[in-house]
């Protein structure tokens, strides 16, 4: 989970700083720069391990490099501050039978040069007492502490810097006496140090991305044997299809659970079939009423890749959704943040949304209000341009599900378009 995070020099995003709650909303016109936190957080993401920020990849196609830096900036920053829970059986060899490792926390930062490559990153991992710190820059700069790590009388695991995004610390074994026992046990606890170090990768590598363009355009696709729980890809048509081969190969965990919620949400029901030769076809049945899923409402065929993305991603994942509330009405709309509010609670996934929709953030603003959500769990932020740039105002949620400041910007053009309504109501001699 990603507890804070910072970006520099993105698109509008000069220098932005958010800290993130279970459920992150971003408000704002359009233009502000709300979808580029999630643009940001997809980059970074398809670039894990490489020596370059890639702005067009396999999650995402942002164009160019120098398409997302910034006016005036030569380099692009990120600081991430987080945690992430480790299952104690995995860290059973180093850990203390009366202080068991559960969560690991991090402090990682990487800026990126004019041309895209790796400049500098820094991370910092820390765990009941143990603290690991590697700094590394592109000019052969480094700094890593410790560099190892005494395993009682059979050997040590020796630790290095590494210049691979998100991963700073990587880690080797030398023996004091290589023996097929003292292997096995040393093999082990490289192995649960391997778990902390790569907790900054694996946090990172959980993001998925549900893409404001997405949606099912033709009746059936080919099944290819994709069997992946990651959709997000710039080719819509090919994000479609990678949503019908998963739901196709994983049809007895997946259908049922997403068409549980399409039916809460817009009253229908989808399923695949499989048509000859290797085609999988989606389609959705209301009652009696069955047609392929393409033909049906635009709201409903919206709604599934995002509910599949939600539904297979492990959990722990950080799921960045683009306006959730496309073509929905208001009513679906609060249905949806409903099932976005139990997903994020029940299996333990972090969300973070860009919306114009006030129905869905008032609707998770009654989830605090019901006690179903905490204030700390519910993060909203504003987002606005100002000369090029975006700025930041942090709507702080309290107890009762209410904003400081009240909901700004959502409901201006709503009042006016009442009070211009009342004064055409008015006698023509009182106005």
């Amino acid at each position: 989970m990603i507890e804070k995070l910072t970006i520099q020099g993105f698109k509008s995003l000069k220098n932005v700083s958010l800290d993130l709650g279970l459920i992150t909303v971003i408000i704002g016109p359009n233009r502000s720069g709300k979808s580029s936190v999630l643009h940001a957080l997809a980059a970074l993401r398809q670039s894990l391990g490489q020596g370059h920020l890639y702005a067009n990849g396999q999650m995402i196609n942002l164009g160019s490099y120098q398409n997302i830096l910034s006016t005036q900036s030569k380099e692009i920053k990120f600081v991430l501050t987080g945690k992430r829970f480790i299952d104690p059986a995995e860290l059973a060899p180093i850990s203390r039978s009366d202080n068991k490792i559960e969560y690991v926390t991090y402090k990682y930062g990487v800026m990126f040069g004019s041309d895209a490559a790796w400049v500098w990153h820094s991370g910092e991992i820390s765990c009941n007492g143990l603290r690991f710190k590697a700094t590394l820059d592109s000019y052969g700069n480094q700094e890593l502490e410790p560099r190892r790590i005494q395993v009682d009388e059979i050997g040590a695991v020796d630790l290095a810097e590494a210049p691979y995004i998100a991963k700073p610390i990587v880690s080797t074994m030398t023996f004091s006496s290589n023996t097929p026992t003292t292997s096995i046990m040393l093999r082990r606890v490289k192995d649960a140090y391997d778990k902390i170090f790569n907790v900054i990768f694996n946090d990172l590598d959980s993001f998925r991305f549900v893409p404001v363009l997405r949606g099912f355009d033709n009746h059936s696709y080919k099944l290819t044997g994709y069997n992946s729980d990651v959709i997000a890809n710039p080719n819509v048509t090919i994000q479609a299809q990678y949503a019908s081969n998963l739901l196709t190969y994983r049809r007895d965990k997946l259908e049922d659970k997403v068409s549980d919620w399409t039916e809460k949400i817009t009253g229908a029901r989808i399923y695949v079939r499989i048509e000859p030769p290797d085609l999988a076809a989606l389609r959705s049945r209301d009652g009696e009423v069955e047609t392929y899923l393409v033909n049906d409402g635009f709201g409903l065929n919206q709604i599934v890749i995002m509910l599949l993305a939600l539904a297979v991603a492990p959990e722990m994942s950080i799921i960045g959704i683009e306006e959730p509330e496309i073509h929905l009405h208001p009513r679906s709309q609060a249905t949806l943040a409903d099932i976005l509010t139990d997903v994020a609670k029940k299996e333990k996934k972090q969300l973070i949304i860009t919306t114009h929709s006030e129905h869905i953030l008032l609707r998770l603003l009654t989830a605090v209000a019901r006690r179903d959500l905490s204030p700390e769990e519910l993060k909203v932020y504003y987002f606005e341009r100002v000369g090029g740039e975006t700025k930041v105002t942090n709507l702080a949620v309290n107890e009762k599900g209410q904003l400081e400041g009240g909901l700004k910007g959502f409901f201006e053009a709503e009042l006016e378009n009442w009070e211009k309504y009342l004064e055409a109501l008015r006698p023509s001699k009182e106005r």
